[in-house]
């Protein structure tokens, strides 16, 4: 979507010649008179839990909470309990490569140990 189709027909976005165009989110409280020209009125809705989640596809289990395929499968087995044995066992990994990973998921959602992991993972809808 380009700035012009959201500006409607005929409206330029300056660019400086740079070909970079970016926005600024403000209230119209303090809304600089000279932007006024150029602000593209919006709305900001905050969503319930229910209308979010039927908003996101369920076909990619890591996507959109911002993991990759192989993560996310990752995550379901530690949310849902798995040992690492068994865990590395079913993704074709030694331990030690399993470990390596949950220490950067564990980076990734801030948690602290593989539990605090496992209950973030299980926050999140992964034990599913």
């Amino acid at each position: 979507m380009t700035g012009e189709s959201l500006l409607g027909e005929g409206a330029a976005v300056p660019d400086g010649g740079s070909g970079l165009v970016a926005w600024l989110f403000v209230s119209d409280a303090v809304l600089p008179e000279r932007w006024r020209d150029r602000a593209v009125r919006m709305s900001l809705v905050p969503l319930l839990p229910a209308e979010l989640s039927s908003l996101l596809p369920e076909t990619d289990p890591g996507g959109e909470r911002g993991l990759s395929e192989a993560d996310a499968r990752l995550a379901q087995l530690v949310a849902r309990g798995r040992p690492r044995r068994e865990i590395a066992r079913t993704l074709g990994i030694s331990v030690r490569t399993l470990d390596r990973r949950l220490m950067v998921l564990r980076q990734l959602l801030g948690a602290d140990s593989l539990a605090g992991l496992t209950a973030e993972l299980g926050r999140r809808g992964f034990g599913r």
